[in-house]
């Protein structure tokens, strides 16, 4: 700065600790300014980039802007030339030399552009891509988009319609299958299964009501996989089971798989599981994922995926637990419901009039939705110690909705 000072005298102006102003008495009566900053983060100028001038720009209150535009490519040019090996021996002697000759460069520079103004579409060039640069970059986004993996019902996610009748076929088969169906056709919901796939063929949403033990949470994935792949549709089917707790989604992957000859210490095949901070999933061969809520919504808001293409069935479980991140699930795949067309959505609860007052939230006016209701396993007695409860509760859910929806 001294250095600066003493040679250009009052054309120096000091803007703050890191940057100067200094004034191109090039032409009369046309007002140019270099403002040069230095940085002690900047590695300009040094030895290691003796090619690189210090950060600059430059203000005029008569220049228009492509001119000043130009006069900052010439400087750039000039210090990069290779024919100027004295500019460079500027910049690696340090800032002030480099300075000057900036100043230099822009002195010379000026009335030439001003006499010859330069073509605006020449200095403009490197600002706007070129129309095939952006026909490019499309294509590549487009050839990209086909190679994701299970976007939507009708694209293949891994295995092929072949190999996952046979996968259903070798379960079907296994030592266990038999007495594992025993156990699964005890259930409530098994009386119940052909219900939930008739409703699920002529609605969109479903909700599915059943008492504790009925086998609403285990059971309902199943069966609509099962269906899927006996209709043909097994390789575009893609179902996400949501789960208020982690605990509860890492519990009841473990008790499908099983149920469907399945060991995922072993490692994930059909069924898997995705929590916060763990997943365990087989890319290929992925059918039914359990999943906490917050996954989902993190899915949704990242942008990748925002209208669940990749997912052919969502069932949210648990919906009669009252929770932000459950209402707030519901209303944002009722606008995926809108924007996707082939998603279908199912939930799951333990209270009747609970499971009643979320299906409004899909579809108010009725017409998309339908009920499925389990009878209940437990005693009556036990259901008639429980009602009085459940009615405060009842109400209390329906007002907090209510007031969601208005």
């Amino acid at each position: 700065m001294i250095i600066l000072t003493s040679v250009l005298d009052d054309r120096v102006t000091q803007v703050s600790e890191q940057e100067v102003a200094i004034e191109v008495s090039a032409v009369p009566g046309e007002d140019l300014v270099l403002n040069v900053i230095f940085s002690e983060a900047s590695p300009y100028p040094s030895t290691r980039y003796p090619t690189h001038p210090p950060s600059f720009y430059l203000t005029s209150q008569s220049l228009p802007s492509y001119f000043r535009l130009h006069l900052h490519g010439e400087v750039l040019r000039a210090f990069r030339d290779p024919e100027r090996p004295d500019l460079q021996s500027l910049l690696e002697a340090g800032a002030g030399g480099a300075v000057y000759a900036m100043l230099e460069i822009l002195e010379t520079a000026l009335p030439a552009c001003l006499e010859r103004p330069p073509d605006i579409a020449s200095v403009t060039r490197y600002l706007v891509p070129k129309v095939e640069d952006v026909a490019q970059e499309v294509e590549v986004r487009k050839r990209l988009q086909k190679l994701k993996v299970g976007r939507g019902r009708g694209r293949q996610p891994g295995m092929s319609e072949q190999e996952i009748r046979a996968h259903h076929e070798a379960m079907q088969a296994a030592p266990g299958w038999k007495s594992m169906l025993e156990a699964r056709q005890k259930l409530p919901a098994w009386s119940s299964r052909q219900d939930i796939i008739d409703a699920l063929e002529k609605n969109r949403v479903v909700v599915i009501v059943g008492e504790t033990g009925s086998g609403k949470s285990t059971q309902s994935p199943s069966y609509i996989l099962d269906h899927e792949i006996a209709q043909g549709r097994g390789a575009s089917t893609n179902i996400f089971v949501t789960q208020p707790r982690r605990v509860a989604a890492i519990g009841v992957a473990t008790r499908v798989a099983e149920e469907r000859m399945e060991d995922l210490d072993k490692g994930a095949q059909t069924v898997g599981y995705v929590i916060r901070g763990e997943s365990r999933t087989n890319a290929k061969m992925a059918k039914i994922t359990f999943c906490t809520t917050g996954v989902v919504l993190r899915r949704l808001a990242s942008g990748g995926d925002a209208d669940l293409e990749g997912v052919s069935h969502i069932i949210v479980d648990e919906v009669h637990e009252r929770s932000v991140d459950g209402d707030f699930l519901l209303l944002q795949l009722r606008e995926v419901l809108k924007r996707n067309k082939t998603i279908k959505v199912s939930s799951g609860g333990t209270v009747r009039k609970s499971g009643m007052d979320r299906s409004r939230v899909f579809n108010p006016d009725s017409g998309h939705s339908d009920e499925c209701h389990y009878q209940p396993r437990t005693i009556h007695q036990l259901l008639w110690r429980r009602a009085r409860h459940r009615d405060s509760r009842f109400h209390a859910s329906r007002t907090r909705l209510v007031r969601v929806l208005e």
